[in-house]
């Protein structure tokens, strides 16, 4: 399967659904030979990690939670070395100024340019927050590369709803917007 380079940003990428569901889910694309050669996990959050440490709370994640829990070294290994932790205020330009330094390295690395999914695993609050400022870091422009995904809830109510889609819309366009809900 030949499938583009990708790189896979995970607003809240310290957290609980990263760790049950994400990385497991991620893994297992991985290993059945899913994702393409040339892929980058970047978990971005807010608390103190070394990528060891979130390595090794990843690996007990798949290990928990994975289609078939059982996990050989192998590829483990093979899987986390794409996955390197970022550090940083969701409200904060320079956390998107410093993403989007990482991406364009990670395209002239891979002499190609990357598709990018930022996947929000964040309070519904920062889905006002976080596309606004990928935007003004010139992170949503390539249409056919840059695509956002939202986890449920969506809103608490239609009002709110229709709120938080206003503020997708206004920084992505709505073929770049994946919801999950």
């Amino acid at each position: 399967m030949d499938v583009s380079p990708v790189i896979v940003v995970i607003f809240g990428g310290a957290g609980d659904l990263t760790w049950r569901k994400l990385m497991p889910s991620l893994f297992d694309l991985h290993r059945d030979g899913r994702m393409p050669k040339k892929f980058a996990i970047i978990p971005l959050d807010r608390a103190a990690f070394h990528d060891a440490q979130l390595h090794k709370r990843f690996l007990d994640g798949v290990q928990r939670f994975s289609r078939n829990g059982k996990v050989n070294s192998a590829d483990w290994k093979s899987f986390a070395r794409h996955i390197t932790y970022q550090h940083g205020d969701f409200k904060d330009p320079v956390t998107y100024s410093d993403l989007a330094m990482s991406c364009a390295e990670l395209g002239k690395e891979w002499k190609v340019k990357p598709s990018h999914i930022f996947h929000l695993a964040t309070p519904p609050v920062m889905v006002g927050v976080i596309p606004k400022l990928l935007a003004e870091a010139g992170l949503n422009r390539d249409r056919t590369r840059a695509r956002i995904v939202v986890e449920k809830p969506i809103g608490r109510d239609l009002d709110s709803a229709r709120e938080l889609n206003r503020a997708l819309t206004e920084s992505f366009h709505e073929s770049q917007i994946f919801r999950i809900d």
